[in-house]
């Protein structure tokens, strides 16, 4: 895909219906931007081969490029989607190419994640003494296996609770 910097002959009207022929044009200075309207300009931006820009210019049709082609650039790190302007009086939304790849490692990292949330969903848990406060924090609400850390457990101890204290003589 493509974009491209456009500029329209006058409209007619025929029946209700208004055209206007387009044409590629080039260069055209595009300023971007975080919104459609109003908004913060972006311009922590890189050209192709990594150079700082604070803006883009279509081509002029030199350089292997078709008039008002816009060359690869990259936007902020984490923004998906940018407004352009070329001064035409209205911004057009340009999204990241890079959108796919960074979708596949979320759902991969997530897929790691989930993993990790299984496994210790059924693992042994621990609850260890609060020195400060002198005291045993509640044992947690699930119905995992817990291996309590401190000294001797409270002698009451909640119907349906187990308590499993590793103190020596405790």
């Amino acid at each position: 895909m493509s974009d491209w910097t456009m500029d329209t002959d006058a409209p007619t009207t025929t029946d209700d219906v208004t055209t206007a022929s387009v044409l590629a044009t080039g260069p055209a200075t595009i300023t971007l931007w975080s919104a459609k309207t109003g908004g913060t300009q972006y311009t922590d931006l890189l050209d192709s081969a990594g150079a700082p820009i604070t803006q883009v210019v279509s081509s002029a049709g030199v350089g292997g490029f078709t008039v008002g082609a816009i060359p690869e650039f990259q936007g902020p790190d984490g923004v998906f989607a940018l407004w352009a302007d070329a001064g035409g009086g209205a911004r057009y939304k340009m999204i990241a190419t890079d959108v796919g790849d960074v979708l596949t490692d979320l759902s991969a990292t997530v897929a790691t994640q989930q993993a990790t949330i299984d496994l210790l969903s059924n693992s042994v848990g621990a609850v260890v003494y609060n020195t400060d406060t002198s005291s045993w924090p509640a044992r947690p609400d699930d119905s995992r296996v817990y291996v309590w850390f401190g000294p001797t457990a409270p002698a009451l101890i909640p119907p349906g609770d187990y308590w499993i204290n590793p103190t020596p003589g405790g």
